[in-house]
């Protein structure tokens, strides 16, 4: 289950980083830098743990892809002939939350079977089947 602001307030209080009020008021006011900066377009970075950022795919027109009789590489590395047009796509704006490198070395590496059998990878398995 995730920390609450309340948790990570105490969390951190008790760590000695100050009073609760105050870091309380130090995470409102992240919140609020965060919600302005994305309002104006801009991506946030929280150092060492997340940036957020956006994600900007362009439009497409109906046949910009490939156009009938075309042939292209499809699934699997199967030669395919393009019985139609391809379908015009609209652009696309998507927010999108990355982690930090000190988060993501946590996190499993291109080989997904010595994660596998991490504490973390246990921790998680643990909580989603419950």
């Amino acid at each position: 289950m995730a920390l609450s602001k309340s948790q990570i307030a105490d969390e951190l209080a008790a760590q000695g980083l100050g009073g609760k009020r105050q870091i309380t008021n130090i995470l409102n006011e992240l919140a609020e830098l965060a919600a302005d900066e994305i309002a104006e377009g801009e991506d946030f970075v929280v150092p060492g743990i997340a940036k957020v950022s956006w994600a900007y795919t362009a439009a497409q027109k109906k046949g910009e892809k490939y156009k009938k009789g075309d042939t292209y590489i499809g699934f699997g590395g199967i030669e395919n002939t393009a019985e139609a047009d391809s379908k015009a796509r609209p652009e696309r704006i998507r927010l999108r939350a990355t982690a930090a490198a000190p988060l993501k070395r946590l996190g499993p590496s291109k080989s997904n079977a010595a994660f596998g059998k991490s504490k973390t990878a246990r921790a998680v398995r643990a909580r989603k089947r419950s």
